[in-house]
């Protein structure tokens, strides 16, 4: 299906299109294309896109004034007042994907911090790869963050730094605050960001 098309299937079409957004939603389609965001994935995005931007049309922000901060006062105001969804629906992690997609289109606007760069790559696996649910999506980003944070600080994730006894001990330092459950979970949750990083070694290779 092609950019147009979308943009004519889509129920509201007329608020988006209309709206403050209208100059990037042909690109921002496209590159959800490229990307090979499933069909239904596009059209949540879209819908979370709309929501937007009707916000920003209410609250008069202007394109260029779009950044992370922004995105999440807009997602704060939806989650103190979920009402005022209707009819576009509100789920604050798609929403929040959905949208950190769109910034990278604004002109000068970039996901400077390399680690939430990485979470949301990790993110868009676990919820259009994986199908993970929402909560637990939630739960091993979190994991993944602080895991990554004291790793790595504000610098660029490198696994090829990491060897299996810093992982270990992590783990064992964790260990001493969190009860065993909690820490099977966290274990689980890093597991499965290294398999994030093996199935985009893969990619990258083709």
């Amino acid at each position: 299906m092609s950019t147009n098309d979308y943009l004519a299937n889509f129920i509201f079409r007329d608020l988006l299109v209309d709206g403050s957004l209208n100059t990037i939603i042909p690109s921002y389609i496209e590159s959800l294309l490229k990307q090979r965001y499933a069909k239904r994935t596009i059209h949540a995005y879209l819908c979370s896109v709309t929501h937007f931007g009707c916000w920003m049309n209410k609250n008069d922000v202007s394109l260029l004034s779009i950044d992370l901060a922004m995105i999440e006062r807009f997602l704060q105001d939806q989650l103190a007042a979920p009402g005022s969804s209707a009819p576009f629906g509100f789920a604050i992690n798609i929403d929040r994907t959905a949208l950190r997609h769109l910034l990278t289109l604004i002109p000068h606007q970039t996901l400077n911090n390399p680690v939430e760069t990485e979470l949301q790559r990790y993110q868009d696996y676990l919820l259009n790869i994986c199908g993970t649910s929402q909560q637990t999506c939630i739960n091993r980003c979190q994991h993944v963050k602080k895991f990554l944070l004291s790793q790595f600080g504000d610098k660029t994730p490198d696994l090829s730094q990491l060897a299996g006894d810093r992982v270990e001990s992590f783990l064992i330092q964790l260990s001493h605050h969190w009860c065993p459950s909690s820490l099977r979970t966290f274990s689980s949750s890093l597991r499965s960001y290294f398999r994030f990083r093996t199935f985009k070694g893969i990619l990258s290779r083709h």
